[in-house]
């Protein structure tokens, strides 16, 4: 994590992640759709697909890693020194189209 601290440093990205969901609280299936309205208000998204999923996280503050992996793992997120990070198995993107490949990066 270092590492690519120093990196984004260097080429300006953001080190701080706002979460644009902050004591929000999905009670029931509806609120899901609510979330993701607001996350896309709140990052000015718009309501069509993202052509690079990957780099409008890493724009927002959130590391996307892809590791060599065993086909049990699809990926897993969480924080590291309090910066959210995502990471995925490469093995999955091999046959993947890149609408499908958008949809398993957003739902970690």
């Amino acid at each position: 994590m270092a590492r690519c601290r120093g990196i984004d440093q260097i080429v300006g990205l953001p080190l701080g992640f706002k979460n644009p969901l902050a004591g929000f609280r999905v009670w029931r299936p509806e609120d899901i759709e609510e979330a993701a309205d607001q996350v896309r208000a709140n990052w000015n998204l718009g309501g069509g697909p993202l052509s690079n999923v990957h780099e409008m996280l890493k724009a927002k503050g959130i590391f996307v890693f892809e590791v060599e992996a065993p086909d049990s793992l699809d990926g897993f997120s969480g924080y590291a020194d309090g910066q959210p990070v995502v990471v995925l198995g490469s093995w999955l993107n091999k046959d993947l189209p890149v609408r499908a490949q958008r949809g398993r990066i957003a739902r970690f």
